[in-house]
């Protein structure tokens, strides 16, 4: 659970700062200014919310708790958010570069 829960970390982290908020220190503060600007704002659905604020409980509970035991479908859940919170944070797709062939050079000397 710690990937999936560090993976949806770092691309919240990329959603603030691509929307030009400074991350806070924090995972507590992370999972808020998230909620609240990211979440709040419409730009994800409130599932996504709620899902991160799970994978972070999850992840606390995995890491330190004893008898932690987690269910396949909760699992499942969890890593198909991940992918849906992934995908939102790539950047948009870059145009292709002009094709110059080399004859077009000598125009511009």
């Amino acid at each position: 659970m710690d990937r999936t829960y560090y993976a949806m970390f770092h691309a919240a982290t990329a959603l603030l700062i691509t929307h030009g908020f400074r991350p806070p220190k924090t995972h507590r503060g992370l999972l808020h200014l998230f909620l609240q600007n990211i979440v709040r704002a419409g730009i994800l659905p409130a599932d996504c919310g709620k899902a991160f604020q799970r994978a972070q409980e999850v992840r606390q509970e995995g890491t330190y708790a004893v008898d932690a035991e987690f269910t396949a479908p909760e699992v499942q859940r969890l890593i198909t958010k991940r992918e849906t919170l992934s995908r939102r944070c790539r950047p948009p797709p870059r145009a292709p570069e002009p094709h110059v062939s080399p004859s077009a050079y000598r125009y511009c000397t």
